[in-house]
């Protein structure tokens, strides 16, 4: 983990790197409690570091199923390429956290989440409160949940001007015929 020579070594970045490989510890040479401290040291200084350290915190903590939440939430709220590895991840994330996300990331969060395969029908419920249609589309593509009934009248009402998206709504078994008599007329 020693960092090339000449690429703008800080002190503050090789104590952040040490930090993390104590968090990545396996669980069997670490308690929660252990991880949690450590992970509270890390915070102090994850926003004062290179966004390629960052980069790499995150891409090795999304590896790490025992990640305290506190280090996920800081992780998940930075800037997309950063939060990527995090949203990715196959361990599930608490969905309290992914909804944080959804609401003050960008587009790009939302996209990253609704691409998750342990999607629910409340995270995109929240997803598509922004009613961007990109987002939307990835959605109706989804079989793996349904759509509550608001999230079916939200999707109506935005595919009255998309084709695309009437073709994608069409197919989903939530939708009733009043739905489809509002889509068309």
């Amino acid at each position: 983990l020693t960092p090339e020579p000449g690429k703008g070594f800080s002190p503050r970045d090789a104590i952040i790197r040490k930090l993390l490989d104590i968090v990545v510890l396996p669980a069997a040479k670490l308690t929660a409690n252990e991880r949690s401290l450590v992970a509270d040291l890390m915070l102090q200084l994850l926003d004062k570091i290179d966004k390629d350290v960052t980069l790499e915190v995150a891409r090795r903590i999304a590896r790490v199923a025992e990640a305290p939440n506190s280090l996920l939430r800081v992780l998940l709220l930075n800037e997309p390429d950063v939060a990527a590895p995090i949203i990715r991840r196959t361990e599930p994330l608490p969905e309290a956290l992914l909804i944080e996300c959804a609401r003050a990331g960008k587009t790009a969060h939302r996209e990253l989440i609704a691409r998750r395969l342990d999607l629910t029908t409340s995270l995109a419920d929240v997803i598509l409160e922004f009613k961007e249609p990109d987002v939307a589309k990835l959605l109706l593509r989804r079989d793996e949940f349904q759509f509550s009934p608001n999230a079916i009248d939200l999707l109506v009402s935005l595919s009255t001007t998309d084709p695309e998206t009437q073709a994608l709504l069409l197919r989903r078994r939530e939708l009733g015929p009043a739905h489809g008599f509002m889509m068309f007329w």
